[in-house]
C-alpha cells in the first residue's frame, strides 16, 4: 500500500479540501448563480445548527460513557456483534421510505432524462434521437440499461418510470450499506461504519435527486464497488484475480454511465503506481499481473460499448467530446454550467477535429479573459 508519508499528505489534502468546501458553504452564499434556491435559513446559520447538534450529540456521548459505563459498553458490545443486522435493517427501512417519498412527489422530467427514457421504452430511433445520441454516446449505455429495466417492470406490472426510480433508489441504498463496510473494512471499527452509514443516509439516500433516474443516482455505486473490492484486495494481501478483474470492470461500467466515477478508478491506479515503485523487483510481479488484468476487464467493456455504438449507427463526427465541457464548464454567464449558446457552437462544427480545435480556441480565450483572480472567483461559484 502507499508509503506513510504519503498517505498522511493525503489525509491533509483531504482535510484541506473538505475545509475549502465548508468555507465555500458559509462564505461565499451572497454569491449568485442560474437556478439558484434562496432558503430562509442561510448556508452559514445552516452549517452552525448541524456544527451545534453534532457537539451535543459527541457531548451526550461522552457524558453517558462516563455516568453510566456501562450502558455505554452494552451499546458498543451490540453495534459489534450485530453490525450486519444493523446494517441490513437499515437499509431496509431507508430503501421503504425512499419509495414513499420518491411515490408521493416523483415526476416526469425532460431534457437528457427525456430523451434516454423516450428511446428506452420505445427502442425507436428518430431523427432527433439518433442526434441526441450522437452529440451525448456516453448516455446511449444508460439508455440500453433502461430499457432493460423497464422490461422488467412491465412484466411485474408497475409503471416504467416509477420502475427506473425504484432501481436508482436501490442502487442509492447499497451504495451506502458498502460505504459503511468499506470504512469498517479500512478502519477496524465498527463504531465509525454506523455513523458514516448515517451521514450517507442522511445527505445522499434521502436526497430529492432520487426521483431522477439518471447518471447521479445510477452512477454513484460504481466507483464504490471498486474502492470497496480495492480495499479487500489490500487489506486481504493475496491476489484474487477475480476481485481485480471486477474493479477494472466496475469502473469502466461506472464511467460509461458517468464519467466522473472515474476519479476513484484514477486514485486506484495512482496508487498502484506508486506501490510498484516501492516494492523490489522480486515482488513487482503481482502488480504489473493486477495491472494488465484490469486493463484487460477495461478492454473488454469498451469492445461491447464500441459494438453497442455501432449497432445504434452513432455518428462520431457530431459527438461533442470532453473540451466542449470543459468550455462550457468556463462560460461566465451560464456559471459554468449549461448553456445553449455554447452547445449550437460546438455543434456548428461539421467534424470533431473541426469541433476540438474551435473549444480550445474558446478555452484559451475565456482563460485569458478571467485572468487568475477572476479565474479562481469563477471556480468559487461552480462550487
Amino acid at each position: 500500500m502507499l508509503s506513510g508519508k504519503l498517505l498522511g499528505l493525503v489525509k491533509y489534502i483531504y482535510l484541506l479540501l473538505i475545509i475549502s468546501i465548508v468555507a465555500t458553504i458559509i462564505c461565499f452564499d451572497y454569491i449568485d448563480v442560474p437556478y439558484k434556491k434562496q432558503h430562509f435559513i442561510p448556508n452559514w446559520a445552516v452549517i452552525l445548527i448541524i456544527a451545534i447538534v453534532s457537539i451535543l450529540i459527541l457531548t451526550a456521548a461522552i457524558l453517558i460513557s462516563r455516568k453510566h459505563p456501562v450502558l455505554f459498553d452494552r451499546i458498543i458490545i451490540f453495534i459489534n456483534n450485530n453490525y450486519v443486522i444493523i446494517l441490513g435493517s437499515a437499509s431496509i427501512i431507508v430503501f421503504l421510505i425512499q419509495l414513499i417519498i420518491s411515490w408521493n412527489f416523483y415526476f416526469k422530467t425532460g431534457w437528457d432524462v427525456g430523451f434516454l427514457t423516450s428511446y428506452a421504452m420505445s427502442m425507436q430511433k428518430s431523427a432527433s434521437i439518433h442526434d441526441y445520441f450522437s452529440t451525448n454516446p456516453n448516455n446511449l449505455f444508460l439508455s440500453f440499461l433502461f430499457s432493460i429495466i423497464i422490461k422488467l417492470a412491465n412484466i411485474i406490472g408497475i409503471d416504467p418510470y416509477f420502475g427506473l426510480i425504484i432501481f436508482g433508489n436501490f442502487l442509492v441504498n447499497i451504495s451506502s450499506v458498502l460505504t459503511s463496510l468499506i470504512i469498517f473494512e479500512y478502519t477496524k471499527n465498527k463504531i465509525l461504519g454506523i455513523l458514516s452509514l448515517c451521514i450517507f443516509i442522511q445527505w445522499i439516500a434521502l436526497s430529492p435527486w432520487i426521483v431522477i433516474p439518471y447518471s447521479e443516482t445510477y452512477g454513484v455505486i460504481f466507483p464504490i464497488i471498486s474502492l470497496y473490492l480495492y480495499i479487500k484486495e489490500k487489506l486481504i494481501g493475496s491476489n484474487n484475480y477475480f476481485r481485480v478483474f471486477m474493479i477494472g470492470l466496475t469502473a469502466t461500467l461506472g464511467y460509461l454511465i458517468k464519467p466522473t466515477t472515474i476519479i476513484v478508478f484514477i486514485a486506484i491506479i495512482i496508487a498502484e503506481i506508486f506501490e510498484l515503485f516501492s516494492r523490489t523487483d522480486s515482488n513487482r510481479k503481482g502488480v504489473i499481473i493486477n495491472i494488465v488484468i484490469i486493463l484487460l476487464s477495461i478492454s473488454a467493456i469498451l469492445f461491447l460499448h464500441s459494438n453497442l455504438k455501432a449497432g445504434f449507427g452513432i455518428d462520431e463526427e457530431k459527438s461533442l467530446g470532453p473540451f466542449h465541457y470543459v468550455m462550457m464548464g468556463l462560460n461566465a454567464e451560464s456559471s459554468g454550467g449549461y448553456s445553449k449558446e455554447d452547445k449550437l457552437f460546438s455543434m456548428s462544427f461539421g467534424t470533431k477535429e473541426e469541433r476540438k480545435k474551435g473549444n480550445i480556441s474558446v478555452i484559451k480565450q475565456r482563460i485569458e479573459n478571467y485572468g487568475l483572480d477572476g479565474l479562481v472567483k469563477h471556480f468559487i461559484r461552480k462550487a
